[in-house]
């Protein structure tokens, strides 16, 4: 009796061990590497880049003579993102596949109308990774997929290679993921800022050098919509209060000679914020400290003295001080979005306070006083101390 039953049970629990019911097979799939959002009118425009397995290997050439494109993109519209991605699937002789999307970029158009109903169908979407990168172009997102980078074959690849680079060597744009953007939109406080990508210029005579993408300052949010856009930096004085500012370039005139120029590597960087509020007056005081390199100088004569490192030093924190300016300008007078975070740091330090002024923190936010002092301390001159002579 007890076999009969062990048996019965075996074989009724059969049809849940089968591991493969929802398989898909690599070359029945389409592998989308990025995707673009545009605004159409009062509908959604929604474009993948769909990777091209057997052009995306070295050495393949097209109908002309000329290396064949890596990919191929397609276009659909909808009044929301499952009805565009649907349209899509329509279009696709496989099935479109998210999970190795590498980048998501919207238009200016989309990104100014809100980026919530996007963000809500990505976040839904069981194969979309909460890693992916997102990024904002003042064009349409679909012009910045049609463009085929030079040294890679797969075009997100590209992108996203140029992004962390661009991120981690010169501190000038934000990196942001998908995960990232969703926490800091819906946090209290704080305001995202999103890499801005760029079409740029062929190098060569136009038609016979092709165009590749720059990425560069970063684009300015109020919760989920676009309201502006910052330049490198700007965007590294937003980053210096942030405390994201790992590397870098700071260009330095010489001291006392107009013309000529210093370049300090930054090699590390904190910050601190502290918190001072009266009534309805919120004042931040800023303190940062950071340690550079000197990589190159055309400086005339030895500054490498005493004192001359100490006026390298003042240099130094006044170009520091002037990113973080002219960034807190733009951000309370022009876009009024907290990008800094200081209300969150109102939040940290004074949770009663911020009980009291968070609800009005888009009001109060252009009125708080930001007092900002920076330490810098060149430590390496580099393989020579003297200026060379010719």
């Amino acid at each position: 009796m007890r076999k009969a039953m062990a048996l019965a049970v075996l074989v009724l629990i059969m049809p849940l061990l089968a591991g493969c019911w929802d398989r898909h097979e690599i070359n029945e799939l389409g592998y989308v590497t990025a995707l673009g959002i545009d605004q159409t009118g009062e509908k959604v425009s929604l474009t993948a880049q769909v990777l091209k397995p057997t052009a995306a290997r070295a050495g393949v050439i097209g109908e002309g003579g000329g290396r064949e494109r890596t990919f191929w993109l397609v276009t659909a519209a909808g009044n929301t993102m499952e009805e565009a991605f649907r349209d899509l699937s329509k279009k696709s002789p496989r099935r479109l596949f998210l999970g190795h999307t590498r980048a998501v970029i919207f238009g200016r158009q989309a990104a100014e109308q809100g980026v919530s109903k996007a963000l809500d169908f990505l976040t839904r979407n069981r194969e979309m990774r909460h890693l992916v990168w997102l990024l904002v172009t003042s064009r349409e997102a679909k012009d910045i997929l049609a463009v085929q980078p030079e040294l890679e074959r797969v075009p997100a690849r590209g992108a996203m290679g140029s992004n962390t680079i661009v991120q981690h060597f010169t501190s000038t744009i934000p990196a942001v993921r998908l995960n990232e953007f969703l926490r800091t939109a819906e946090g209290e406080g704080i305001e995202a800022i999103l890499p801005r990508i760029e079409m740029e210029p062929p190098a060569g005579p136009k038609g016979v050098a092709p165009e590749d993408l720059n990425i560069r300052g970063s684009a300015v949010f109020r919760r989920d919509r676009l309201v502006g856009w910052l330049n490198d930096s700007e965007t590294r004085g937003v980053l210096w209060v942030r405390g994201m500012v790992r590397h870098g370039v700071l260009p330095v005139l010489c001291p006392g000679h107009s013309g000529r120029w210093l370049a300090l590597d930054l090699i590390r960087s904190k910050k601190s914020i502290k918190t001072r509020v009266e009534g309805d007056r919120v004042r931040f005081e800023v303190v940062i400290t950071a340690e550079s390199n000197l990589s190159e100088s055309q400086c005339p004569e030895d500054i490498f003295t005493p004192e001359g490192l100490k006026e390298l030093d003042r240099a130094n924190a006044a170009a520091i001080e002037a990113e973080i300016a002219s960034a807190r300008k733009k951000a309370q007078e022009e876009l009024q979005s907290d990008v800094f975070g200081l209300g969150q740091e109102l939040f940290r330090q004074m949770p009663r306070e911020w009980e009291r002024l968070g609800p009005r923190w888009a009001e109060i936010f252009p009125t708080v006083a930001v007092d900002v002092k920076v330490k810098v301390k060149v430590r390496r001159t580099g393989y020579t101390n003297k200026p060379l002579k010719f």
